[in-house]
């Protein structure tokens, strides 16, 4: 998976034209069919921004090689509130909720209400049946609070991930959308045939992929109109901002091998979705966004074919996860064990929000529990760790699972918990390094996890300290755990150190200084024109490189950059990097050699409709059979013999009536596809080439389109859209675009990939001059360039000032108020001063003007408040924004009292009536009742419920203790006892 940031795509509204320039017969770069077009083209420029706030916060580069928050039931706007917060907790990824439109029936916003099977007071699960694929709806915001949220999340290097829902909609049909039941061509061709029978063999393929799931209706996936529409809704998201998507209930919706429905040709949802093929003429718009399903492990689950589309969730090994921490065992056998058979290919959790939330099976976990667990995922070399962010206020272990039960609003604050950061941080700086898991001294309470030779994290489970000293990979040397700060010392391949009890130790030195050079595609060595080159820098000022080439200027760490654009085949290209460290300058340099180009290529020129190049033991005589229906073939199987042109390469030219058709290759004994495979899809006016296993389209050029290329302006400003449009004549008509920027330093950065849409808008993140181009391709493959000079300045933002309080809206008084201002624009070095009003005209100084942008503040009056931050500028810019507080009074403490009915005695065989009332707390109350026989012996009799009575019936002679544990919905706790004499 490439770099996410690398392929982001903007698109947001444009202005108007304001002059042009033509450009016709421009001579192209250098171009091979089939082989990269520009290695170099492989970021916009506005993402460079975007992957220099992500270093700047020690995010990963990759989705896959950092942490995902699912900021579940978060809105849009709650998200982007807490996205400094994201950062600096370390993931890499936020996961939202459903963004699709659902019913709104029952709008209350409980997380749960009061009627927990259907629902109507409120309920979370309205967002996944939907009623329409467009976004917005009225638990987590509208399409322009995403887009928003999009934008505020590429300010801190922060991708994001949609919930996605496919598989079904609500089951109540005249709620669902007419303009989806128009564009799937009447409501019958939304659903399976089958899409009404409820599975009751979840093992069976066809009833788990084609039947009614919980009483929601089985979307006809395979349908596709209905493919084209949902395909407009991920390209839409993209748009907006989307990086990648979670495919709810994929497990549901079949791979190419399942059975099919009634009403179904092939099972192709996948192939489509994820941009290898169209539906309807509309494609994927980015298929190297991450993606991943709810592959839910099972009887039957063809989890390798599914792994060829999407990452899946490691169901099974969560459940054993959460088995191993609650028993207090992390026994290496046990936890190194991904349980899958596509280890490479998963997203792990300790829990979800559907073993939160349904089954239930997770909610009571303790936080501590949580945090331990969690430590094992996110410090593991593969799997993608994602963290559900449970409903603030919950308290899993005292069942309240819903906490402040309000749907849109933040978490608790567990995924910014020193523990969970530190591990965040150490595994985005881990990427790619192996690891090594062992239990020191054999003790399964302690799991070590070395990563690399760089660092490792140390779990215990137990109830006391421990000194270690056990074997590892590390280099010698003292490092730092970034938990507790204190010092381990690694000699002789032996690490020792003390370990706090019940707690994660990260060790390794957080501020290494280095500078670093790899290429993309792992090797040093290329064929193609160009190559892409990976450039790290950690902890260094001034990072700058330099090639052979004659290439050079400054970077940040994960840039990616092209050589061998203006090397000859055989020579070898020096990139060299440096920075400046705390002890001085750090410098790497690496070597990549340009070879030869495979020599079959020069064959493969467009001429043809269908090229092959001869797999490895077929034999010299190649057939072509295309067939575009039951009926219609070009000839009986085998086919026609294809025409060799050398090299190994064979073509073909399907007839001039096979607009679409679909082509299999053989040599009489072999074959691809394979045997009761359909064949490669193919459409006239294109060409496309077989070749080790990919069907690829073939690029030809020509001199015959001619091009006029503009933008709106000659002077563009960092950070403001400039709309480019071109114009294509000449050629065979039906052009698709793409657009790209260089910096004139050899840089050369993605804007928009091919599409039918003539206009692009480009958000400049770097000021100096840079040229604009536009490549453009016809139906017949032929190509053409067009360039345009532009020059970008910087511009100063108005100061933009944020006030956020913790806790927010009310406070108790006496208590601890967190005020953090946030400041952008200005020219920087800003001073903060924070005041308060009591709104009766009273004006209070918390602290004078400083540079920290935070303050603490203890009310010490009841009432309604207004907190205010006045913030400056080192130009003297000032500005004030305002936030009014609830102050009330402290809770009194939580008390709670037991009595017996009868008192004092009681009789073997008789029935004690048990009465627990609490006051003060928060909230409403939770009762636990115990008991403690004669023989010292404890016993629950009932685990915690809201009602605070119980019969008791005693069974033993004796003194007997009674007890009942009391908790608030803040989770406070209070024991109260009553001694009682049983007789016979």
């Amino acid at each position: 998976m490439k770099k996410r940031t690398t392929y982001l795509l903007k698109r947001l509204a444009a202005a108007c034209l304001a002059f042009g320039v033509a450009f016709t017969g421009m001579p192209a770069s250098s171009l091979y069919p089939i082989t990269q077009v520009q290695a170099a083209e492989t970021a916009s420029e506005s993402t460079l921004a975007t992957a220099s706030q992500a270093a700047k916060y020690g995010l990963a580069d990759d989705i896959q090689d950092g942490a995902i928050l699912h900021a579940w039931c978060w809105s849009f706007n709650t998200i982007k509130e807490n996205m400094k917060d994201i950062a600096e907790a370390g993931f890499t990824t936020v996961q939202t909720s459903p963004a699709n439109e659902c019913k709104d029936t029952y709008s209350n916003m409980k997380l749960m209400g009061n009627d927990e099977i259907n629902g109507t007071d409120g309920c979370w699960w309205w967002q996944y049946q939907p009623t329409d694929w467009k976004i917005g709806n009225y638990q987590l915001g509208s399409r322009d609070d995403f887009k928003a949220m999009c934008a505020e999340a590429d300010k801190y290097g922060i991708k994001v991930i949609v919930d996605v829902i496919p598989n079904h909609t609500t089951p109540d049909l005249p709620k669902v959308s007419d303009n989806l039941y128009n564009a799937v061509g009447g409501k019958d061709n939304l659903y399976h045939a089958n899409g009404f029978k409820k599975i009751t063999q979840w093992g069976n393929r066809y009833e788990c992929t084609t039947g009614e799931m919980g009483g929601l209706p089985d979307v006809n996936t395979e349908n596709p109109d209905f493919q084209a529409y949902f395909l407009k809704y991920l390209n839409d998201l993209i748009a907006c901002g989307a990086d990648g998507f979670r495919y709810d209930t994929a497990k549901h919706i079949g791979v190419p091998s399942d059975p099919l429905d009634a009403k179904s040709t092939r099972n192709n949802f996948w192939p489509v979705v994820t941009g290898e093929e169209s539906a309807k003429g509309v494609t994927l718009s980015d298929k190297n966004v991450f993606t991943y399903g709810e592959v839910l492990q099972g009887d039957n689950v063809p989890e390798s074919e599914y792994a060829k589309y999407m990452r899946m969730t490691a169901s099974s090994y969560g459940e054993t996860l959460r088995g191993a921490v609650t028993g207090n065992s992390f026994d290496v056998d046990t936890i190194s064990n991904w349980r899958h058979a596509s280890p490479g290919r998963l997203v792990t959790w300790v829990e979800s929000h559907d073993t939160y939330c349904n089954a239930g099976v997770s909610s009571r976990m303790t936080d501590e529990q949580l945090r331990l667990a969690w430590a094992v995922i996110a410090a593991r070399k593969d799997g993608t760790p994602l963290f559900y962010s449970r409903p603030d206020g919950s308290n899993g272990a005292s069942g309240n699972r819903w906490g402040n039960n309000v749907l849109g609003a933040k978490g608790n604050n567990e995924f910014k918990s020193t523990e969970v950061r530190e591990v965040n941080l150490f595994r985005n700086a881990m990427a790619g390094k192996s690891e090594y898991l062992r239990n020191p001294g054999k003790d399964s309470q302690i799991l070590q996890i070395d990563r690399g030779t760089e660092g490792t994290v140390i779990i215990n489970l137990k109830e006391e300290s421990v000194n270690i000293n056990s074997d590892t990979k590390m280099k010698d040397g003292t490092y730092k755990d970034q938990v507790s700060g204190r010092t381990f010392t690694v000699s002789n391949g032996k690490i020792s150190g003390t370990l706090d009890k019940r707690k994660v130790a990260v060790i390794y030195n957080k501020d290494q200084e280095s500078v670093g050079i790899s290429s993309t595609t792992g090797s040093n060595s290329f064929s193609t024109d160009t190559l892409d080159v990976k450039l790290s820098a950690k902890n260094v000022q001034n990072a700058t490189y330099t090639t052979s080439e004659g290439a050079s200027g400054s970077y940040t760490d994960g840039e990616v950059i092209a050589v061998g654009a203006k090397s000859q085949i055989g020579d070898t290209i020096t990139v060299t990097v440096k920075g400046t460290g705390t002890k001085g300058e750090v410098t790497d340099s690496a070597e990549f050699k340009k070879t030869e180009k495979d020599p079959y290529l020069k064959y493969i020129d467009g001429s043809y409709d269908v090229y092959i190049k001869k797999p490895d033991g077929w034999g010299d005589k190649i057939n072509c059979y295309a067939y575009v229906d039951e009926k219609t073939n070009n000839r009986k199987w085998p086919g026609i013999e294809m025409k060799y042109l050398g090299e190994g390469v064979y073509a073909y030219n399907l007839p001039d009536d096979f607009k679409t058709a679909r082509v299999i290759f053989n040599d009489g004994a072999s074959q691809y596809p394979a045997a009761q495979q359909a064949g490669l899809e193919f459409t006239k006016g294109q060409s496309m080439a077989y070749i080790n296993g990919s069907w690829t389209k073939v690029e030809k050029q020509t001199d015959d389109i001619k091009i006029t290329f503009s933008a709106d302006t000659v002077s563009a400003k960092v950070g403001s859209e400039v709309k480019l449009t071109a114009q294509a004549s000449g050629g065979s008509g039906n052009y698709t675009y793409k657009f790209i920027v260089s910096d004139n330093n050899g840089n050369w950065y993605k804007i928009r990939d091919y599409e039918k849409g003539n206009t692009s808008t480009w958000i400049p993140g770097v000021e100096g001059s840079k040229t604009l181009y536009v490549d453009v391709k016809d139906s017949a493959g032929a190509y053409q360039r067009a360039a345009l000079p532009i020059e970008v300045k910087k511009v100063n933002e108005k100061l933009s000032v944020k006030l956020a309080a913790s806790p927010s809206g009310t406070a108790k008084v006496g208590s601890e108020v967190k005020l953090t201002a946030q400041t952008s624009g200005g020219s920087g070095n800003y001073t903060y001063k924070f005041i308060v009003s009591d709104n009766n005209g009273n004006w209070y100084k918390i602290r004078d003007y400083a540079k920290s942008n935070t303050c603490t503040w203890r009310p010490g009056v009841v009432g309604s408040k207004t907190l205010y931050v006045d913030v400056k500028d080192s130009a003297g810019a000032y500005q004030r924004v305002e936030l009014p507080i609830q102050v009330t009074k402290q809770a009194e403490k939580l008390s709670v009292k037991l009595t017996a009915s009868p008192f004092g005695t009681a009789k073997v065989g008789s029935g004690v009536k048990l009465t627990a009332q609490a006051t003060g707390g928060s909230g409403s109350y939770l009762y636990d009742f115990l008991v403690c026989s004669p023989d010292n012996n404890w016993y629950r009799l009932r685990d915690y419920e809201k009602t605070g009575t119980y019969l008791w019936v005693p069974k033993t002679v004796g003194n007997t203790m009674l007890y009942v544990d009391a908790v608030d919905s803040e989770g406070n706790y209070r024991r109260e006892s009553l001694s009682i004499l049983v007789t016979k």
